[in-house]
């Protein structure tokens, strides 16, 4: 039953190119908001996901809406709403830079696209390249510029394909930044990448799909704590360096290290005993001041670790 409080929500989602099944039952949401990694091995699904969401093709079998929407049969209404950047985009390249974002902005019915334009040249840094033609981009620049055509008036819904490809560290580091900006305003992504470290930079969910199929969904910390991962927390509170030697009495305390100069302790715990350590600390009159679940990489090999053993 598809409900109309998710900003995607996707059941039993199935397609096939010929004898091959792209998709085989796929089913997740994905609110407002959030950015979702979207991650798996190469041909497992994800570009396909990606462009039924976009309204780009159609599925065989199942449900999905984007926005409220059935994809396929709103498509112009869904596109009006959301950005979708392809791995392998199709672009003119014998335009200049600004004559291409202006069409893409009317498309988008926004007022003011040279405004629009200016800002976002400005925000991924190729507003020196606005007068210059498509095809005389170096690879690194026109990676921005379609990202800029995704991103121009800040769509409320983002469908990113390998987002950072060709990107030098600042390029990456721009993008990065602005996407969590626009997350902290409720806009909603998705992003597919191979770079795990981007992954976990931005993305407060995650998806792994593999061979057609969703074998791990939800938030980072959930995760750690289904698969048996350890976890990372750092502890405040009175008295902390006579309590750091309680800590490290507890049969399931990994590394702990008390921080002298900003009255801190770092405790490594198996993830499986949160809560019975939240108990402990709560006597010791501790608190939790944040909570780092394991990388997405260690995750992400546990997981697929977990279904090669299968």
């Amino acid at each position: 039953m598809i409900s109309i409080e998710a900003v995607i929500e996707v059941e039993k989602l199935a397609k096939s190119y010929g004898k091959i099944q792209a998709l085989k039952g796929v089913s997740f949401k994905v609110y407002s908001g959030e950015i979702v990694g979207y991650i798996g091995p190469n041909a497992s699904g994800k570009t396909t996901t990606l462009k039924i969401l976009a309204g780009l093709i159609k599925a065989d079998f199942g449900e999905v809406k984007v926005l409220g929407l059935d994809p396929w049969e709103n498509s112009l209404e869904v596109k009006s709403k959301l950005g979708f950047l392809p791995e392998k985009p199709i672009i003119p390249l014998g335009v200049e830079v600004s004559f291409l974002l202006e069409k893409v902005a009317k498309i988008r019915g926004i007022s003011y696209p040279r405004r629009e334009i200016i800002k976002l040249s400005q925000t991924l840094d190729f507003k020196d390249y606005l007068n210059v033609s498509i095809g005389k981009l170096s690879r690194g620049y026109l990676q921005r510029v379609l990202l800029a055509t995704t991103l121009i008036g800040e769509p409320e819904l983002l469908l990113l394909d390998e987002p950072t490809a060709n990107l030098d560290p600042v390029g990456r580091k721009l993008l990065l930044s602005y996407l969590k900006e626009l997350s902290r305003r409720k806009h909603t992504i998705i992003i597919s990448s191979h770079i795990l470290s981007e992954i976990e930079a931005t993305c407060n969910k995650l998806i792994v799909i593999y061979s057609g199929s969703i074998i791990a969904k939800g938030k980072l910390e959930d995760l750690a704590i289904k698969y048996g991962l350890p976890i990372s927390l750092t502890l405040t509170g009175k008295d902390l360096e006579v309590k750091v030697n309680e800590i490290r009495k507890l049969e399931y305390i990994g590394r702990v290290l008390f921080d002298y100069k900003n009255k801190l302790i770092e405790a490594q715990i198996e993830s499986s005993k949160l809560s019975e350590f939240q108990d402990f600390i709560k006597d010791l009159d501790l608190n939790i001041l944040k909570i780092k679940p394991p990388s997405i990489e260690e995750l992400y090999l546990k997981i697929m670790e977990d279904v090669e053993i299968e």
